[in-house]
């Protein structure tokens, strides 16, 4: 069964794929793959393709997906919550870099890993699994929530 809470994007949506891990959504990308590979993974995966590709789509005929027809990064956005109704509601709930969930860090860990700054101002504190970075809510999240309120409260945003 595919899932509209899954996405695989193309090589030409790494903007795209980071914003919706921003959203909290399972956003695969790979910088370089070819379109048989991007398919055979959606397809493995049960995940809804993302791509600007129109001969992919008309030559090798996804299942599911969703072609991104404007080159703007917040038309993309858009587009993609509006068409698939996602929630813009988890914030930060996925790693920027490796798609992976986040866990969360009692601040008493998290001493030597962030800015002292930090440490002292913030209260909570996420974790990759994986890769190990260390996420707050900092000013960066307020500019984040005032884009993504910009964006869909405001029809005529670009």
């Amino acid at each position: 069964m595919i899932s509209t809470n899954r996405f695989i994007a193309d090589t030409m949506l790494g903007k795209l794929a980071r914003w919706l891990r921003i959203l909290g959504y399972d956003t695969l990308y790979y910088r370089e793959i070819e379109d048989y590979v991007l398919l055979q993974i959606a397809h493995s995966q049960h995940r809804w393709l993302l791509t600007r590709d129109a001969i992919m789509t008309r030559e090798r005929r996804p299942a599911h997906y969703t072609f991104i027809r404007d080159d703007h990064l917040w038309n993309q956005l858009k587009q993609v919550v509006t068409e698939l109704e996602l929630k813009v509601d988890r914030l930060l709930m996925r790693c920027l870099e490796c798609n992976e969930e986040l866990i969360s860090l009692p601040k008493d860990q998290v001493g030597s890993l962030v800015p002292e700054y930090v440490y002292q101002t913030q209260q909570q504190f996420s974790q990759c699994p994986t890769c190990l970075r260390v996420y707050w809510a900092g000013t960066h999240y307020q500019r984040i929530c005032e884009r993504l309120n910009n964006l869909f409260s405001n029809p005529r945003h670009p």
